[in-house]
Parts: structure tokens; sequence; C-alpha cells
């Protein structure tokens, strides 16, 4: 396993041109959403992020969104279903 990766980290994640749970377009920051799948990243306005308001994904979508995760962090799937056991996220 990659020695402790922070699957919150978001660096190299790609942002959104809307918000992902109001569609505002300004003030806009990339976070990420822990799902019983995988953690994935969100773009989401300021509005947004302070009331915690992350949208829904459909299964389907949240493992594709989790699988570009993993690429963005360098990690395998394996790697995140380690970390999110060691962070008790599973």
């Amino acid at each position: 396993m990659t020695a402790l990766v922070d699957l919150d980290e978001t660096d190299a994640c790609p942002r959104a041109d809307a918000c992902e749970g109001c569609g505002a377009t300004r003030l806009l920051l990339v976070t990420t959403a822990a799902t019983p799948v995988g953690v994935h990243c969100v773009t989401v306005c300021s509005a947004c992020a302070l009331q915690s308001s992350l949208p829904g994904t459909a299964l389907a979508r949240a493992v594709k969104r989790s699988l570009d995760h993993c690429a963005h962090l360098g990690i395998t799937a394996d790697d995140m279903a380690d970390a999110m056991l060691n962070e008790s996220r599973l």
C-alpha cells in the first residue's frame, strides 16, 4: 500500500465550471466526498461547502469518480480501500 495516503488531498483534482450542489459559478473549491465505494473529488461553491451540502451520487458514477480520484492521487483502488479501512471510513 502507498504510505500515508491523504484521501482528502485535492491539489491534482480538476475543478468543474459550476458547483455540483447548486450550479453556482463563483467562489468554487474542490473538496472530497466519501461514499461506500470510495472517496471522490467534487466541486462546490463556498455556500454549499459551509452547509456541507454535497450532491448525492448514483452508485455507478460514485465508482467511476472514486477511480478517477485514485488516478488524481496516483494510487490504486486497493490503496484507497486500505486507506479507508485505516481511517475507519468503511
